[in-house]
């Protein structure tokens, strides 16, 4: 991940974590003012929806991850600032580009998201569920206990994919940040872009969690504002191979950024 970015991830977790706390002790509060009655009646989708009402945390949480992202998209407009600076590039780049660089997030994008968060309250639907039905195959009642039991452990256990969500979603602002750099400055200044991996020059990667599709993509070049077009190669996903991605990442977890070459610098891999 890259170090800009890592600070308002780790926010998002933590802001996951506080969310699922609150949601967890409201939603038994509730619960248990209606629960003789659903459980009188052992009907299992209306004890899974009474519990696994998720609204309030996927709001909340997709608030924070929007926060985050913007964030980033400020932080990779600094960061690429400073690559350009050092490149002897100033012209057009003060400060206060971020403002026109670092935008919410698009309709499409949002709701790309929102489609991401929604699987962790199916995930949660799914685990009540599985409680309920193992119980009554049994030939057991349901049990209150159970179900919240059953409905926290499985929040909780989706730290890990509120985790994915938040270091993929600022890993996006930031290199769409750069993207519209690039695109605006690019051209103006003989620039092109390059897909760049955590892969030093000798093509060894800088740490373990680098994977066999991020030394495909490492050193791809494009023009500025362009498409990457991602290689056939059998270390991507087949149904990937040949279509074309503005800027990383490639997948969730993908810690590739997108940065600035002299024009003269071109060659895969420098």
């Amino acid at each position: 991940m890259t170090a800009s970015i890592a600070a308002p991830t780790r926010a998002v977790v933590a802001r996951y974590r506080e969310l699922i706390q609150a949601h967890s002790a409201n939603a038994s509060y509730g619960f248990m003012e209606r629960a003789m009655e659903i459980a009188e009646q052992q009907d299992v989708r209306r004890i899974i929806q009474a519990y696994t009402s998720f609204r309030d945390v996927r709001t909340s949480f997709a608030e924070a991850v929007e926060s985050a992202t913007l964030e980033a998209r400020r932080a990779g407009f600094e960061d690429m600032r400073q690559e350009l600076f050092r490149l002897g590039i100033r012209e057009g780049i003060g400060p206060e580009g971020s403002r026109r660089y670092a935008l919410p997030s698009t309709e499409q994008h949002a709701a790309q998201r929102a489609r991401a968060i929604a699987r962790i309250e199916r995930a949660t639907e799914a685990a009540v569920g599985r409680a309920v039905r193992l119980r009554k195959s049994r030939g057991k009642e349901v049990r209150i206990l159970d179900l919240l039991a059953a409905a926290d452990g499985a929040l909780m256990g989706e730290v890990y994919r509120a985790e994915r969500i938040a270091r993929t979603e600022t890993q996006i602002g930031y290199n769409q940040a750069r993207y519209s750099m690039m695109r605006e400055l690019g051209p103006r200044h003989g620039l092109r872009q390059r897909w760049t991996e955590r892969i030093n020059d000798q093509g060894k990667p800088l740490d373990n969690k680098v994977a066999p599709d991020s030394f495909a993509m490492h050193g791809i070049i494009s023009d500025p504002g362009g498409m990457f077009i991602i290689p056939k190669d059998d270390r991507i996903q087949t149904e990937k191979q040949g279509k074309k991605i503005r800027f990383p990442p490639l997948r969730p977890n993908d810690r590739a950024v997108l940065t600035p070459v002299l024009g003269q610098n071109i060659r895969r891999g420098t």
